[in-house]
């Protein structure tokens, strides 16, 4: 019995091959990109996903929930891999959702850096307007556990406790919860205090 020879096989059945094996890899990597997009649908991203997500709050009014995280944030992925396992996508529908990364580039650092003040990643910011007073939604150590603004009780962090408080803060008329970003550092301080 012969070895396999390589570059004893026709020339048009190498390119068959090749193009066989290419065809297969595309298609692999294809569904792992629409299973990632099915999960990120309606979401856009940084600082010009931002710009956009304003227009459409000042055309719309509808609310905007951002995500402030960071690419080498272990807490960032675990909540990412929560969202996804439990499919939260249904909990947000009715907002404007953003997710700011803060290793993207220079705007968008700039726009963590803004909502984000000290508190530990991640977070989650809750505005009715654009740029405007808006309720940070910090999580404890361990992401069992999340805080609307610095005043609000520990909650369990499931999908219906997350609906309800979502909820709750949209029909809330208030103030009482909103953060400026002059008190936001206060608010992180506390939290990562309670979280250590």
């Amino acid at each position: 019995m012969k070895d396999w020879n390589w570059t004893r096989v026709r020339p048009w059945a190498q390119i068959i091959a090749s193009a066989l094996l290419l065809g297969v890899a595309a298609i692999a990597t294809l569904g792992w990109l629409d299973t990632r997009h099915a999960a990120d649908a309606g979401w856009l991203y940084n600082a010009n996903g931002y710009q956009q997500a304003a227009y459409r709050a000042t055309q719309s009014g509808k609310p905007l929930l951002l995500w402030l995280q960071q690419g080498q944030c272990r807490r960032c992925e675990q909540l990412e891999q929560r969202w996804r396992d439990n499919n939260w996508q249904g909990l947000t529908r009715d907002w404007l959702r953003v997710r700011i990364d803060g290793d993207a580039d220079v705007a968008t650092a700039q726009l963590l850096a803004h909502y984000r003040q000290q508190a530990a990643l991640p977070v989650w910011i809750l505005e009715h307007t654009p740029q405007g007073e808006f309720t940070p939604i910090y999580f404890n150590a361990s992401l069992t556990e999340f805080r609307i603004g610095s005043s609000g009780a520990p909650q369990r962090l499931t999908a219906e406790t997350l609906k309800e408080a979502l909820d709750s803060w949209l029909l809330d008329t208030s103030d009482e919860t909103a953060s400026s970003p002059a008190s936001l550092p206060v608010a992180a301080s506390a939290l990562e205090s309670e979280t250590e």
